[in-house]
C-alpha cells in the first residue's frame, strides 16, 4: 500500500522551512492530519 492509502490529510499548510516551527504543535493537530509544505523562503 502506498502514502496515499493511509494519509487523508484534510487542510494544507505552507510554512516557512525553519526547523523550529512545527505547525501541528501550533495548530494542535497530530501528525498526518496536515499536508505540509515547506518552503526556502520568499
Amino acid at each position: 500500500m502506498g502514502l496515499s492509502s493511509h494519509q487523508k490529510s484534510r487542510v494544507v499548510c505552507v510554512t516557512c522551512s525553519d526547523s523550529r516551527i512545527d505547525p501541528t504543535l501550533l495548530t494542535q493537530t497530530e501528525p498526518g492530519d496536515l499536508f505540509i509544505i515547506r518552503n526556502a523562503g520568499m
